[in-house]
């Protein structure tokens, strides 16, 4: 299931995405329990209610209009309290997609329709926007900054598993890189919140 999320994260980015939020229910058949995992994200320090007063409203696109990632923090939770594997085992689908597959027609239209809301934020244009155009129908779609921080997350994943051999601490040590490290330090920078 986790590594179903992953690799949707990448494919149907017109549903949600890697830095977006998925909340989930796990049913543990041997409990006969069933745990939900919030995965939203919470609002950035920075916006308060005076940031939006000042500007009239609240965005719905770009940083101003986005809560911290909160994906990989649900689906961490999920792999580790109730899962057998790794985030590099469980990740690699989503990387592979992420170096590239083939664009399908409603994602391609999914962007057609959000090009003009898409337009002000040139890592966005850039990402989904290859050379100022969507690519067609078939045409390798390809997200090599999103499969580096994919990378990123399994490295500091498998230099902790090869420390300690804890499953539980690697998993931490892989969302950790994302929200406290180099990956969280530029992301901040790029968003100026």
């Amino acid at each position: 299931g986790v590594a179903t999320v992953f690799a949707a994260s990448i494919v149907e980015i017109s549903h949600f995405g890697f830095g977006g939020e998925s909340p989930a229910i796990v049913y543990d058949a041997k409990s006969k329990r069933s745990v939900v995992i919030n995965g939203q994200g919470p609002a950035p320090r920075a916006a308060t209610p005076a940031l939006f007063a000042a500007k009239g409203k609240v965005d719905s696109n770009g940083p101003l209009g986005a809560t911290v990632p909160a994906m990989l923090d649900a689906m961490a939770i999920a792999l580790s309290e109730f899962g057998t594997l790794r985030l590099e085992q469980v990740m690699a689908p989503a990387i592979e997609l992420a170096d590239g597959f083939p664009m399908y027609e409603f994602l391609r239209h999914h962007l057609t329709r959000e090009r003009k809301n898409s337009e002000p934020y040139a890592s966005t244009m850039r990402i989904y926007y290859p050379g100022g155009r969507i690519p067609e129908v078939g045409e390798m779609f390809r997200q090599p900054e999103l499969a580096r921080t994919l990378r990123a997350i399994v490295d500091a994943e498998k230099a902790a598993w090869s420390k300690a051999k804890d499953r539980k601490a690697a998993i931490q040590a892989g969302r950790d890189a994302f929200y406290k490290g180099e990956i969280a330090r530029r992301d901040r920078k790029s968003t100026r919140l």
